[in-house]
């Protein structure tokens, strides 16, 4: 579960470092962008985190499939989708949490 609290830390390093560099969100100031680093992390790390452990708990024994491109596309789904879910659940949250509680617009 660690390697997705890397990942999401990478990404918000990656959307931190442009809003900083581009100057897209002036009134963040220091603690606005160091807010969305670790928080973004946070809450992105841990919707991913809830869509392993849904992955986990709802996949599939067996896939019944009529040709092998939908046998890909559900092995492909099953592999990453429901982490992807929790993420982007997780990235809303972290909105509804920058904007509601701390008061950035981000």
């Amino acid at each position: 579960m660690k390697r997705y609290f890397v990942i999401a830390g990478l990404l918000f390093l990656a959307l931190t470092i442009n809003i900083a560099w581009t100057d897209k969100a002036p009134w963040l100031g220091f603690w606005g962008h160091s807010a969305t680093f670790v928080f973004g992390t946070l809450f992105t790390g841990v919707g991913m985190c809830l869509g392993e452990w849904f992955r986990r708990f709802t996949h599939p024994d067996w896939i019944a499939t009529s040709s092998a491109v939908d046998t890909f596309k559900a092995r492909v789904f099953w592999m990453m989708g429901p982490q992807a879910i929790g993420a982007l659940i997780g990235f809303f949250a972290f909105q509804g949490f920058m904007t509601n509680i701390l008061g950035y617009a981000v």
